[in-house]
């Protein structure tokens, strides 16, 4: 009986000691099971953060390296005139600044041309009376006064100094200035260069579309016509 009762005790332990023991190995491998999904997790996810770096990185990278324009041509060039700029400005900045600079570039020759305009407005009363008698010889046939009015319009404009095409200088040395760096920004916006997309300010932050409230081209109509108006009144521009 005594046998029987110590077989039936050990055989109660052995039972508990298995199943406790299997429990506890049920767990460790549970634990295992989660340390390893953890590990998975954590080597999934390392690839989509690489992912998400190297995608901040080529958006960060040099609008030069775009190939908007050949380095040899002008439009490659404000690539990377503004792309410079852009590394110390954001872009609203950048264009704004690098606008600025080549106003001041061009402004020496805007009062050359300027204060030609000005000498040639003073003229256009002694240039009236010799157009006026230029067009008499013509009509008339006399060649030789024609040639004398002509020689002596030509000898008015040098002993006051005046270069007649001097005064167009200007407009014309910055129209493809302006030109190039304005099919620079196009070529930008239609890339487009995904930075732009946050690089404006105020109502237009995205500036590689359209101002949706024409915001901008009406302050540039505003600018445009008050330029105009002030040269007009202060003989920038001649009309004869």
């Amino acid at each position: 009986c005594f046998r029987r009762n110590s077989f039936i005790i050990q055989s109660r332990f052995n039972s508990t000691t298995t199943t406790t023991t299997a429990e506890t190995n049920d767990n460790v491998t549970a634990e295992n099971v989660i340390d390893l999904t953890a590990i998975d997790s954590a080597n999934n996810a390392s690839p989509l953060l690489d992912n998400e770096i190297l995608s901040n990185a080529v958006i960060e990278t040099s609008v030069a390296s775009l190939n908007l324009g050949s380095n040899y041509t002008p439009v490659g060039w404000c690539v990377h005139y503004l792309d410079f700029l852009h590394s110390v400005f954001p872009w609203w900045g950048a264009i704004a600044v690098g606008t600025i600079i080549l106003r001041l570039c061009m402004f020496p020759l805007v009062v050359s041309a300027q204060r030609s305009a000005s000498k040639l407005n003073e003229l256009l009363p002694e240039q009236a009376i010799l157009k006026e008698k230029m067009n008499q010889a013509r009509i008339t046939g006399d060649s030789v006064e024609f040639a004398r009015l002509s020689h002596e319009s030509m000898s008015m404009y040098k002993r006051k100094g005046v270069n007649p095409f001097k005064a167009m200088l200007a407009p014309f040395a910055q129209a493809p200035v302006f030109i190039t760096f304005f099919i620079t920004l196009r070529r930008m916006a239609y890339h487009p260069v995904e930075s732009l997309k946050t690089g404006g300010l105020f109502w237009f932050t995205d500036l590689s579309i359209s101002d949706p409230f024409y915001g901008l081209p009406l302050i540039t109509c505003a600018t445009l016509w008050l330029t105009l108006e002030t040269s007009f009144r202060s003989g920038m521009f001649v009309i004869h």
